[in-house]
């Protein structure tokens, strides 16, 4: 299958993880445009979960909703007895039923607490990715980096990062990258975090929220120290 296929799938099961939003089975479908054939888009949806996350960390396919139920297939529940014995036996009280065996109840408690999962998952594989850029680097380098994750840290003297920042700004609309956003927060009288950001991907809140926590552990800042600004 195409590689942009797949990282376009990929990028997509992330943000609705990270978003908590339910994915229709249709919605699948748009990313393969001629239809290869269910067969082809449902082996190439299992390799882009797989990327994500193993099964016994976090099963991406939860996400995935039936039109009658808002719930996932019966493959995703075969896949939850495999990897996940004893909760799946939790939920049955103790009998070991087929995916078909069980009813909407059990579908319903098993689904949450594996979307609960991969949103963590989603969540904290972001915090660990984001880079924190010095105020002094390349700005194509700080661009690029937004373009791809769709957010960056930027951190450094006041002076020089708001003047990194509108550098980037102009760079940005220079080269039609419309949906770039950008604010800052501060950790020092001296020091200032900025983190450009990709507003068809991120609120300014939650995109504040993640370069926090990514900047807090790279420098073994207590986590919640920062002062927002």
């Amino acid at each position: 299958m195409h590689s942009d296929t797949s990282e376009r799938l990929l990028q997509y099961l992330k943000t609705s993880a990270v978003n908590r939003t339910e994915i229709p089975y249709a919605e699948i479908y748009k990313f393969f445009v001629p239809n290869p054939g269910s067969g082809a888009v449902w082996d190439t949806f299992e390799e882009v979960c797989n990327r994500l996350a193993e099964p016994k960390d976090a099963i991406y396919g939860a996400l995935l909703a039936k039109a009658d139920t808002s719930l996932p297939g019966e493959g995703f529940f075969d896949i939850y007895k495999n990897v996940r014995r004893a909760s799946y036996l939790e939920v049955t009280y103790g009998e070991s039923l087929q995916a078909n065996q069980l009813s909407l109840e059990q579908k319903k408690m098993i689904t949450q607490m594996e979307r609960e999962r991969v949103h963590q998952h989603a969540v904290s594989t972001r915090e660990k990715s984001i880079h924190i850029f010095d105020a002094n680097d390349e700005l194509a380098e700080i661009l690029s980096e937004v373009r791809r994750r769709g957010i960056a840290g930027i951190s450094g003297g006041r002076i020089e990062t708001r003047e990194k920042i509108r550098a980037l700004r102009d760079f940005a609309d220079s080269s039609g990258f419309d949906s770039l956003e950008s604010s800052s927060t501060y950790n020092h009288p001296d020091t200032e975090l900025a983190f450009p950001y990709d507003s068809t991907k991120y609120t300014r809140a939650y995109a504040l929220k993640l370069v926090l926590v990514a900047y807090e552990k790279a420098n073994d800042i207590p986590q919640g120290s920062q002062v927002i600004g």
